[in-house]
């Protein structure tokens, strides 16, 4: 018997395998019509900590924009917006579709939540074809889902410290309160780029499925992302 490691699993009813084989094309869905009610939000619910935690822990941007407890506050809440109309107020705007794949071919809970209760099919898929899916153009991305709660923080850290060091770059001459502002309007474009990236972390409670995914973030003709009202002048 041959290798397995590199096949992945996608579990699917009779008449939807017919299709894909008929018509030679892997299907995506509505990433929202999951049995996961969480989908997309579940990092945002506890981005916002993490954002304002990276930032106050690095005492020297502290101390160059005199982050007290006011500006905290302020901070806080342009922060807590832009999370809102990104991940709440533009789901009409942007539609995120998914097709999902397990390194398992047999798990119970797959077979029951997406193989016609079990009377449908694991079809094995050769992943290393899937990856090539993995370019960002069109905005198509192929990754594994990451369930780890350490892992998703860090991620989300490693772009903030990225920002927060960049900015704590400046010379003496330079307009702390606008450079305040830039620096929150470059936060929002990270949140913005963290939705992209959204369907690929999961609560941990899924981790069984040892799921990857292929996904397509389709943005609207009328997408826009208004982040004036998230970062009024601080």
């Amino acid at each position: 018997m041959g290798s397995t490691e590199n096949i992945l699993y996608h579990y699917c009813r009779i008449d939807t395998f017919m299709k894909i084989i008929h018509n030679k094309t892997i299907r995506v869905s509505d990433c929202s019509k999951t049995n996961d009610y969480s989908e997309i939000q579940w990092i945002a619910t506890s981005m916002k900590n993490r954002i304002i935690d990276t930032i106050i822990s690095d005492i020297e941007f502290s101390k160059i924009y005199d982050y007290n407890n006011e500006l905290f506050d302020k901070v806080s809440k342009r922060i807590s917006a832009t999370i809102d109309v990104v991940f709440l107020n533009n789901t009409r705007s942007m539609l995120t579709f998914v097709s999902c794949f397990s390194e398992e071919g047999d798990i119970l809970s797959q077979w029951r939540g997406y193989a016609d209760d079990g009377k449908g099919l694991s079809i094995g898929f050769n992943k290393e074809i899937l990856l090539t899916f993995d370019t960002g153009g069109y905005n198509y991305f192929f990754k594994k889902v990451v369930y780890d709660n350490e892992t998703q923080s860090e991620y989300v850290k490693n772009q903030i410290v990225e920002l927060v060091n960049a900015y704590k770059n400046i010379e003496d001459e330079f307009d702390i309160p606008r450079l305040l502002n830039d620096f929150l309007f470059d936060v929002c474009l990270r949140i913005s780029a963290f939705r992209n990236d959204s369907p690929f972390f999961k609560n941990n409670a899924f981790s069984e499925e040892k799921e990857w995914r292929l996904i397509i973030n389709n943005h609207l003709s009328n997408y826009n992302t208004n982040y004036k009202n998230c970062i009024e002048e601080v």
